[in-house]
């Protein structure tokens, strides 16, 4: 004889398993990492139309710069730079992934406009690269992106 199963007991596996799905999703969902881009981005966000500013200044040079990655140096070339001597400047390489891999350095150009940074210093991956300085008293921003 054969035991018929009742549509009930169907209802609830169905409905069990809907409750461990999302009971698994919301425990994995807990656990994930988020790196904000700043700590301060309430008052980074007040700051803002200033670098709005620079980049819209940047923009005439954004294709004059170019970075060239090497096995061990990765090369920014300023050519627009190589005469100014009173240019002061940074340039961050942010880690979109992983903010602890983020490097800032300070503008080192050479009499050619290049600035060279040693690629032991970056993990492999995916920067993104603000290029940041003053000349004559005016700001400028470029942004590159870049994979190690």
């Amino acid at each position: 004889m054969k035991t018929k199963i009742h549509w009930g007991y169907f209802i609830a596996v169905l409905y069990a398993g809907f409750v461990v799905i999302i009971l698994t999703l919301v425990f994995k969902s807990s656990n994930q990492k988020f790196d904000l881009v700043t700590e301060n981005y309430y008052e980074d966000e007040i700051k803002y139309q200033g670098i709005i500013d620079q980049k819209k200044s940047g923009q005439e040079f954004e294709n004059q710069i170019q970075v060239l990655t090497d096995t061990n140096i990765i090369s920014i070339d300023l050519p627009f730079l190589k005469n100014e001597h009173e240019v002061i400047g940074s340039i961050q390489f942010y880690r979109p992934s992983d903010e602890k891999k983020d490097c800032i350095e300070k503008l080192q150009i050479d009499s050619n406009g290049i600035h060279k940074t040693d690629v032991k210093k970056l993990a492999k991956g995916l920067y993104n690269i603000e290029i940041s300085w003053t000349n004559n008293n005016k700001k400028y921003l470029v942004e590159k992106r870049i994979t190690i």
